[in-house]
């Protein structure tokens, strides 16, 4: 069995684990539906804190879709 292979510290297994996974998925993920705090009642996050977490997250593209916006 594989799980015989990790080791017994939870610590240890966990990053042992955590090794074995790929990086970065086969094929990126695109958030396509993502509402800024210009989404009245809808959004939160400032479009700078969206995009932080994108880079982070490093997804090659997001879609603000901000709606119901007064300007």
């Amino acid at each position: 069995m594989a799980d015989e292979r990790l080791p017994r510290d939870p610590l240890l297994r966990e990053a042992a684990v955590k090794d074995a996974r790929p990086e970065t998925p086969a094929r990126p993920f695109i958030h396509l539906r993502v509402h800024s705090a210009y989404s009245l009642l809808e959004g939160a996050l400032q479009l700078g804190a969206i995009v932080g977490h994108a880079v982070k997250d490093e997804c090659p593209a997001i879609a603000v879709t901000d709606t119901n916006n007064l300007f």
